[in-house]
C-alpha cells in the first residue's frame, strides 16, 4: 500500500526515513500500535538498496524459551527434537533487512546474542562452536518507551538500545495527522472495490479518536463497506434493513431519495445484488 503523508508529521517521518534509508545504520521506529510502523520499515528495506530479503520478526509473538533458535538457529542434536541443522531468522536475512517488531519483548539472552550479531555481523547458532558472518540491516519498532527503560536498565539492555537506535523515527498518531484520514479512507475503500463515503460519514471519521490507529481505521472502512455501521467508539445508527423485502422499483425509489451508496447501506442486500436489482429496476422503468 503507498504511504499516505499529506499531514506535516508524517512528511517529517518520510524525510528522516529517505534520508537512512540507503546507509546500513540501525533504525529505530517509535509509534503506537497501529501506526503502521511496519509499512515504514518495509519502505525503508526497499529504499535501502539491499538484495537480500526483509524478514518481518514479531518478537512478542514467540514464546519464552524459544527465541535464540528462532533469531539465531540451531545445530542437529543441540537440543531435544534438533533432528536437522536449523537455519535462523538473522542468517535467513543475510543481504537484507531484518525488521524486529515489538523489540522490548526481547528477553535478556537474546539481547546479549543480539547486541552481537550488531557488533561483530556474526551470528552463532545453538550447539555451535563457530560464528557464521552476517550482513544484515537491522530496523527495530516499539510501541514503549525503550529509552526510559534502557536508562534504568529495566528489562532492556542500554548497549542494546544504543545500538539499534542509530537512527529514531517516530511515527505520528493517527490523531496527529488528521489529514491524512480522507487519502487512508480512499485507499481502503478501493481495496475493497467499494464506492467513495458520503461526506457526512466522512465527517464522522474524521471526529473519531482512532486510538488503535490506523489498524482501527482499516477495520472500521472493512465493516462501514460490509453495512455494519460501528467504526469504533463511535457508531452511527444503522437502518433498519427493510429494503431486503422491499420490490425493485421500491429499491429504485430509495436510491432516488438517498443517492446509490446510502441506499445500498441502507438495504442490507450485498452490494452486488443491490446494483443487478437496481440495474433490473432502471431497465424496466426504461420501457
Amino acid at each position: 500500500m503507498q504511504i499516505v503523508a499529506n499531514s506535516r508529521a508524517m512528511q517529517h517521518a518520510l524525510t528522516l526515513l529517505r534520508c537512512v534509508a540507503p546507509h546500513s545504520i540501525s533504525v529505530l521506529l517509535l509509534g503506537e500500535t497501529g501506526t503502521g510502523k511496519e509499512v515504514l520499515a518495509r519502505a525503508l528495506h526497499c529504499s535501502s538498496g539491499r538484495r537480500g530479503p526483509f524478514v518481518p520478526v514479531n518478537c512478542a509473538a514467540i514464546p519464552n524459551g524459544l527465541f535464540e533458535g528462532e533469531l539465531f538457529g540451531a545445530t542437529r542434536g543441540s537440543y531435544t527434537g534438533a533432528t536437522t541443522d536449523r537455519i535462523g531468522l538473522v542468517e535467513a536475512a543475510n543481504g537484507g533487512t531484518l525488521f524486529l517488531d515489538e523489540v522490548g519483548e526481547l528477553p535478556p539472552e537474546a539481547q546479549a546474542k543480539m547486541l552481537r550479531v550488531l557488533e561483530e555481523k556474526a551470528v552463532r547458532r545453538i550447539g555451535d562452536t563457530k560464528e557464521r558472518p552476517v550482513d544484515v540491516r537491522v530496523v527495530a519498532a516499539s510501541n514503549r518507551d525503550l529509552a526510559e527503560r534502557a536508562a534504568t536498565s529495566v528489562s532492556f539492555r542500554p548497549d542494546l538500545y544504543y545500538r539499534l537506535a542509530g537512527a529514531v523515527i517516530q511515527i505520528p498518531a493517527l490523531r496527529e495527522r488528521k489529514e491524512d484520514i480522507p487519502a487512508l479512507i480512499a485507499a481502503f475503500l478501493a481495496e475493497e472495490g467499494a464506492p467513495p463515503m458520503s461526506n457526512p460519514d466522512l465527517d464522522t471519521f474524521l471526529h473519531n479518536p482512532w486510538r488503535g490507529n490506523i489498524r482501527e481505521l482499516r477495520q472500521a472502512v472493512q465493516r462501514y463497506v460490509v453495512g455494519c455501521g460501528a467504526i469504533g467508539p463511535v457508531s452511527r445508527p444503522r437502518p433498519s434493513g427493510a429494503a431486503t423485502q422491499a420490490t425493485d422499483e421500491e429499491i429504485l425509489l430509495l436510491v432516488d431519495e438517498l443517492g446509490a451508496n446510502a441506499a445500498w447501506r441502507a438495504s442490507g442486500l450485498s452490494r452486488t445484488v443491490f446494483y443487478e436489482r437496481v440495474r433490473r429496476a432502471r431497465a424496466v422503468a426504461e420501457k
